[in-house]
């Protein structure tokens, strides 16, 4: 059973939107995917080596969290937010700097920052 790329983006959107700590850890995500929508193939907290073929791979959902990462930074920087990209950044301010993401603009999202519309174009130049 391979799982298709749109089903797991809709998997990995979900999970970001409902625990904000997976937003931090592609790990966290991974495991946190595993449990929510393939607990028949868990025992417990392990895994069975043959159940790795069926489930969805780090690296996949990594790339997936990536994407929607940067698809939400590149509709803050053209001003067509649609509120939902605090959603997809993470929750940590180490985190977003490892991932290169803008200081001024992760704490804009977050909501740590006010920008008034006379600095706003300034904020988010490319």
């Amino acid at each position: 059973m391979r799982i298709k790329i749109n089903e797991l983006r809709n998997q990995v959107i979900s999970i970001l939107r409902a625990y904000p700590e997976t937003r931090n850890s592609d790990i966290t995500l991974m495991i946190k995917i595993w449990h929510s929508f393939y607990e028949e193939k868990l025992n417990g907290d392990s895994v069975k080596l043959q159940a790795l073929y069926e489930l969805s791979r780090e690296d996949n959902i990594k790339r997936i969290r990536a994407k929607l990462q940067e698809e939400a930074l590149e509709r803050i920087r053209k001003g067509e937010t649609d509120g939902n990209e605090q959603s997809f950044l993470p929750t940590d301010p180490k985190v977003a700097e490892r991932r290169m993401i803008d200081r001024s603009i992760w704490e804009y999202v977050m909501g740590y920052r006010r920008v008034d519309n006379s600095n706003q174009s300034e904020l988010f130049k490319n």
